[in-house]
């Protein structure tokens, strides 16, 4: 056994015991929350950290199935690897978007696993990939374009963040978060896709490391940074019916009627009526738009009548939304407060707190009872 292959057993098995580890770290949080994107994070972390488990007992007793599990685009490793980054992409749906995640779009997500399946199975004549060259010289057999499709299709996964509905103030995590997890998944896919299509000793090392890390920082986001409301706190803050009507009026008022003169009625208006300033990707461009200015107009504005910048703005307003929950119930859940105050960021949201009211959160509740 070589060194790059042993150092792709250790790698490995570090991605096994990640997962594993993260998998007993979401049982445990079980107690406290759990809800459909813990519970797909949990079955996702378990589903990788077995099949880490699986390629290292392959590796240490030497059962290669005739050396078919070390030849480029081995059919059923294909297969799996593809089932794995679906699984991968459910828990960002969870997150963004968890009504979306019904019984048909399910389907949708894992028909091209079982149609690639269904051909893998009746396929018994594979083709023998030991090199790329091979890949070249065997382009036109069917075998060898069904396992390219296998390949490329994940990419379109990658994506399907930005394809998701998401409703202004339905927001659960921020455009930012978004993007980076897009990129991990990019990432990970293309090391794959380029791991089997060369069997790349180093990508043998890479790629177990990437699923590693995407499953620990994806356990870190939910549990220590991503804020959310329970079922009964997120119903009574963004799904009354009169806040929703109460936003299309205004916002049919804003495109309908002239401009206003006085930008300052304008900014107050969308702050205070539409309230802005829930929005977590909130940004002084996307407000100027809003206000139907430029943002040197709306900063001047607000500086002028305010005496802070935007940003100073929009984050007390935000802290004061959460102040004022506290001081009608002290009992109430400090993460589903930050929340609806448009907080996306739990170090963001503890931190903007000790920074306006000179103490945290918890020592603020505290203060309250005293009282």
């Amino acid at each position: 056994m070589n060194l790059p292959f042993l150092l792709s057993i250790v790698a490995t098995t570090i991605e096994m015991t990640t997962c594993f580890v993260c998998v007993s770290i979401m049982l445990h949080a079980k107690q406290v929350f759990w809800d459909r994107s813990r519970r797909i994070l949990t079955m996702g972390s378990a589903f990788c950290g077995i099949l880490a488990a699986s390629f290292v007992l392959v590796s240490i007793f030497g059962i290669d199935e005739g050396g078919s599990t070390y030849s480029l685009m081995p059919p059923m490793l294909c297969l799996m690897f593809m089932a794995m980054h679906i699984v991968m992409t459910l828990y960002p749906i969870s997150v963004i978007h968890p009504e979306w995640l019904n019984t048909r779009h399910f389907f949708y997500l894992f028909a091209p696993v079982a149609v690639l399946g269904f051909f893998y199975i009746h396929i018994l004549d594979w083709t023998v990939i030991q090199t790329t060259q091979d890949i070249w010289e065997n382009i036109t057999e069917l075998d060898v374009i069904i396992r390219l499709c296998n390949l490329l299709a994940m990419l379109p996964y990658c994506m399907i963040l930005f394809l998701l509905p998401r409703k202004k103030r339905h927001k659960r995590t921020s455009f930012g978060w978004m993007v980076n997890f897009s990129l991990g998944l990019t990432l990970i896919c293309v090391v794959h896709i380029v791991l089997m299509l060369t069997f790349n000793t180093t990508l043998l090392i890479i790629l177990p490391l990437l699923a590693a890390l995407f499953y620990f920082k994806s356990m870190g986001h939910e549990l220590g940074d991503r804020l959310r409301p329970s079922t009964v706190e997120e119903e009574a803050v963004f799904s009354l019916p009169e806040n929703r009507i109460l936003e299309q009026e205004t916002s049919s008022e804003l495109k309908e009627a002239p401009m206003e003169p006085d930008l300052w009625s304008r900014v107050t208006r969308i702050m205070e009526t539409e309230e802005a300033w829930r929005d977590p990707d909130l940004t002084l461009v996307s407000m100027a738009h809003s206000c139907a200015t430029n943002v040197t107009y709306l900063n001047q504005i607000i500086r002028q009548e305010t005496g802070r910048s935007f940003k100073e703005m929009v984050k007390e307003k935000r802290i004061s939304c959460v102040v004022e929950q506290l001081k009608e119930n002290p009992d109430t859940d400090i993460q589903a407060a930050f929340f609806a105050a448009g907080f996306r960021s739990r170090t963001t949201a503890w931190r903007n707190f000790k920074e306006i009211k000179g103490m945290s959160p918890q020592e603020f509740r505290l203060k309250l009872r005293e009282q």
